[in-house]
């Protein structure tokens, strides 16, 4: 608990490591567990919040055990830290971020990365060689955008180069999913080019991987195919674009379970769709859209919340009928996209706060023309 942010470390996260943990001293059986947190307790040294299932630990308690720790135990009880979270971080299929997971996550894993970079070089030189540390600090890197935490995957990218010298099929992943994520900042910061860059690296990665091993149960191919045509559609070359688009469509119908197949066709039926809304060819946009809307209400049934990927129809479906000068339907689509956003990923999300813009101009279609206002 002493690297763990001290206002909220959940029970669920130290309960799952009975018995998997490297720690040997760390409790082998939930009794055990429940045992120890209880002398902890009657101690005053951690509070037990039974409403939210939490424990909290003044940071004075903490720094007190960090400063008694020998260099090996550091590396010991990061090492275990780092696997406790690994173990609880949602796995997500292309284009689903469990983003509500995430977020309850990220201030241990925050933490964890401040002890790292405050820690002497000696230390540092010992931990930076934890393949699952950089992985974690990879997905959290991927489930955000913002500068800061760019600058963060940068950083882990060239600690995976660096360990890519060991021909470790882990580390060979890490760096192919870290320009997978470095590229998906790069679409969230309007960079094109550099999102074209990393996406490339990844795909011929991948296609190297599944050259050597092929795995029809594996989406990220066709992830990284409609990635490089949705790079293609923001530099505005819309040939490109639906050439790879198209390629995703047909590298989707590789995977031998349904349901993989269905989930990777709808970001490439999403991407293809606004591709033909971009380049103005509405018609050819609306038929694409509405197709994944329904293959996505077969399989999933209609009004889902599996992620904000119905919303993402839903969104590309108001600007084309928009277009299409159907405004009363346009308005009432982005109305359902709207509510799917806020039901999904939170009303803070960027995409819910782009839909309640597109409401409004629904509402009014020349809202934003001049003498509008």
């Amino acid at each position: 608990m002493s690297l763990l942010h001290p206002d909220g470390i959940s029970n669920s996260y130290l309960e799952g490591s009975v018995d998997i943990s490297e720690l040997q001293d760390y409790p082998k059986t939930v009794r055990a567990y429940q045992d120890a947190r209880s002398e902890l307790l009657r101690s005053s040294l951690v509070n037990n919040n039974k409403s939210t299932s939490k424990l909290t630990i003044h940071r004075l308690i903490q720094d007190c055990a960090k400063s008694k720790m020998s260099l090996e135990r550091s590396v010991s009880v990061f090492s275990a830290d780092v696997n406790m979270l690994w173990l609880k971080w949602p796995i997500d299929e292309p284009g689903v971020r469990h983003c509500k997971e995430c977020e309850l996550m990220c201030p241990h894993i925050l933490r964890l990365r401040d002890y790292y970079t405050q820690a002497s070089e000696g230390l540092q030189a010992v931990l930076i060689n934890d393949l699952v540390w950089t992985q974690l600090m990879n997905e959290l890197s991927g489930n955000a955008a913002i500068p800061p935490k760019r600058l963060t995957a940068i950083t882990f990218r060239k600690k995976a180069s660096n360990t890519l010298s060991s021909k470790s099929k882990l580390a060979k992943g890490l760096l192919a999913e870290t320009h997978n994520n470095l590229a998906g900042s790069a679409t969230e910061l309007n960079r094109p080019r550099e999102a074209m860059e990393h996406f490339v690296k990844y795909n011929k990665m991948l296609e190297e991987e599944h050259r050597r091993s092929p795995n029809d149960s594996d989406a990220r191919l066709t992830s990284s195919c409609f990635n490089i045509g949705m790079s293609f559609s923001m530099l505005s070359q819309y040939e490109k674009a639906v050439e790879w688009l198209k390629k995703a469509l047909a590298e989707a119908e590789r995977l031998s379970e349904p349901r993989k197949v269905k989930l990777a066709r709808s970001l490439a039926l999403i991407n293809l769709g606004m591709t033909y809304w971009f380049s103005e060819n509405f018609d050819e946009s609306h038929d694409i859209l509405k197709r994944a809307l329904r293959e996505r209400e077969e399989f999933l049934g209609p009004n889902d919340r599996q992620s904000m990927l119905t919303g993402r129809i839903l969104h590309g479906l108001g600007n084309v009928r928009n277009s299409l000068g159907i405004f009363e339907e346009s308005f009432d689509t982005h109305k359902k996209a709207l509510l799917h956003f806020k039901e999904t990923v939170g009303n803070n999300h960027h995409r819910t706060g782009n839909s309640l813009l597109q409401d409004c101009r629904a509402l009014c279609p020349n809202w934003g023309s001049p003498g509008s206002h």
